[in-house]
């Protein structure tokens, strides 16, 4: 088959295996070689250590895992949009019953982020938000909320799906828009993401019945907050149960 550039992966992966092996059939030749003579322990040894390696090297290039050891890793302090309570650069679930003032909290610092009383990272510094909310109406329920936090209405931005002629709208999902939401943050200098709730912006696809699946779309999402340093805010009613 004609090498192309659609399969170079494969023939590079071809490539490496062989060499691979022919690493270690030169060791194991040695080894034959040094074991039908006069016995040298050092020489064993040696020829031990130089298998091992290379048969750990293949093992690590053919799996999926990296290794990384930890003195290789360099010690960071977390950096607080709200000191102690909520990460910038990470995910910050807002869970509970209904009626318990999950939104009040966190319209509260929302309000304050964009005024820059914030205790945390841009304490004196106003910043912006974005706001993904898909149950609660903007002119009858949220901006009435964010007057009543005081909040800097100029600094706040809803972000919702774009509607078509026909007067049907899409929907947000994660992670399939978190590019698009990249982006728009980082032109408005938005520090904080609200989603409220956060289950409703989960990609369809994801069943959320099942505790594994969610994590198809947090996990995304948590690179995606530290990638931007961004603190994002996911409210979780949670029912009865």
């Amino acid at each position: 088959v004609a090498p192309t550039t659609s399969r170079a992966a494969h023939f590079a992966g071809l490539i490496r295996g062989l060499a691979r092996h022919r690493r270690e059939k030169l060791v194991f030749d040695e080894l034959a070689i040094e074991m039908a003579g006069k016995r040298r322990p050092d020489v064993l040894a040696q020829l031990t250590m130089r298998l091992g390696a290379v048969l750990a090297a293949a093992a690590e290039t053919a799996g999926n895992l990296a290794v990384t050891c930890a003195e290789d890793i360099e010690m960071k302090a977390v950096k607080w949009l709200y000191r102690l309570r909520v990460p910038a650069g990470g995910i910050t679930l807002l869970a509970g019953r209904e009626g318990i003032g999950k939104t009040t909290l966190s319209y509260d610092m929302v309000a304050k982020t964009t005024l820059g009383t914030l205790d945390g990272r841009w304490f004196g510094t106003p910043k912006s938000v974005v706001i993904v909310a898909t149950e609660d109406a903007w002119a009858q329920v949220i901006i009435p909320r964010l007057v009543a936090a005081g909040a800097d209405l100029s600094r706040v931005f809803r972000v919702a799906p774009k509607t078509a002629p026909d007067g049907t709208g899409g929907t947000i999902s994660v992670p399939a828009n978190l590019p698009e939401l990249g982006r728009i943050c980082e032109a408005r200098d938005v520090v904080l993401l609200i989603l409220d709730p956060v289950m409703s912006v989960v990609e369809s696809s994801i069943d959320t019945h099942k505790d594994r699946e969610p994590r198809k779309a947090l996990d995304p999402l948590s690179a995606f907050a530290e990638a931007a340093s961004l603190a994002v805010l996911a409210l979780i009613h949670a029912n009865k149960s």
